[in-house]
């Protein structure tokens, strides 16, 4: 049946463009994330706020305070058959939107110096309904304690399922669940998945996976994606490259200076 999570293999091109999150202490893995831009990337906003409801204060998370708790990413290169560790210095979300915009600076000798970065296309045109999509994410991602290395470790593996658009909300489904401009699939999600990538078959990516039910195995499926649009006006840190000290930007800004890669109006 259409729709039904599968594995992906650790080769699979894209497979370096994902991230599994892992935040807290003791540490939890919750969610996915894509990267877009040269240390940006994008996650469900719910995903970030779940970890202030179990290590901090949520209002503070609202209030867009400083956290007092690690959130890591960790990415797998296929090439280079090696982890990456990654560490969120920044997060960026806004009322209304399940899209979280993070800055990340890799854990010092993890960063392969030499390695050539392929970032994705967004897709910024309207979402048509009956569009073939794929989503992305780590499912089945769990933290455990090595006591061979008196360290945790991440244990995860990437999923993946094919549908297509269902019913498509520009302006938001509701104002309590999903008040923010998304679309509906008819594609298996599970908990973890969320925030990670939706592709079109163009290979771009049109969402940011937000919610996922099933109402009986083997189905029928029903999930949503968050619209990227919004996403353009999120704020981000001038650090390195991506400009001066101080300098205010947004996600859009690093379309026009080369960094992010977009089709669509």
């Amino acid at each position: 049946m259409k729709g039904d999570l599968e594995g992906v293999p650790h080769d699979f091109p894209p497979v370096e463009l994902l991230l599994a999150l892992v935040g807290g202490n003791p540490p939890v893995a919750l969610g996915s994330a894509v990267w877009v831009a040269p240390g940006v990337a994008l996650t469900a906003s719910h995903v970030i706020e779940e970890y202030w409801k179990q290590f901090g204060e949520v209002d503070e998370w609202r209030a867009s305070k400083a956290a007092t708790f690690p959130i890591q990413a960790i990415q797998y290169l296929p090439h280079e058959k090696q982890f990456v560790t990654w560490h969120v210095f920044f997060a960026a979300h806004r009322d209304g939107l399940d899209i979280c915009l993070l800055q990340l600076t890799p854990e010092e000798g993890h960063y392969p110096t030499d390695h050539v970065w392929a970032y994705p296309t967004l897709d910024r045109r309207p979402v048509v309904k009956g569009t073939p999509v794929q989503a992305f994410g780590f499912p089945k991602s769990d933290v455990v304690f090595d006591t061979s290395t008196n360290g945790w470790v991440l244990q995860h593996a990437l999923g993946g399922s094919v549908g297509e658009v269902t019913d498509v909300f520009a302006e938001g489904r509701d104002r309590a669940k999903k008040p923010f401009p998304c679309f509906e699939m008819n594609i298996e999600i599970r908990g973890g998945m969320s925030g990670g990538p939706v592709v079109n078959l163009d290979g771009n990516i049109c969402g940011v996976v937000s919610t996922g039910w099933v109402f009986a195995e083997p189905g029928p499926h029903s999930s949503g994606a968050s619209i990227l649009d919004p996403a353009l006006g999120l704020p981000l840190i001038a650090t390195g490259n991506l400009g001066g000290e101080g300098e205010r930007l947004t996600l859009g800004d690093l379309h026009q200076r080369g960094y992010l890669i977009t089709v669509g109006p």
